[in-house]
């Protein structure tokens, strides 16, 4: 599935009232970093480990993630938003809305200082 329909939604800082967009690629996902939320997207990939081929495996994946990381982050992982196609254009949908005209899914998290990060905590020697 091409998703650069949703990445551009994603990227535009009107998506998230004008705030400006940092966007980080990995090999699974892409993160957008607005204001003071995180969106990650869970890029269509198949691999021998991961399968985000479909809308539906992605969206269970969120839901997964956010299931898991709420038990030791709860105020971080705010929830699963939708990106849904509405009036001939997508939108980023409400927190954990699952309207049928889904065409993809995002995890919201609450977003955190860079400094925050598990590698640059690590080279400080944990705190």
């Amino acid at each position: 599935m091409d998703q650069s329909t949703t990445i551009d939604l994603l990227a535009d800082p009107a998506t998230h009232g004008g705030a400006p967009v940092q966007r980080i690629t990995t090999h699974i996902s892409e993160m957008f970093l607005a204001g003071s939320r995180a969106y990650k997207l869970k890029r269509s990939v198949r691999y021998p480990f991961v399968d985000f081929s479909t809308s539906a495996l992605r969206r269970t994946a969120c839901e997964a993630e956010v299931r898991i990381n709420r038990r030791t982050a709860p105020e971080l992982y705010l929830g699963v938003a939708p990106v849904v196609t509405a009036g001939g254009r997508l939108h980023l949908g409400a927190i954990s809305a699952a309207p049928d005209s889904a065409i993809d899914w995002v995890v919201v998290m609450r977003r955190f200082g860079q400094e925050d990060q598990l590698d640059r905590l690590a080279r400080r020697g944990g705190g």
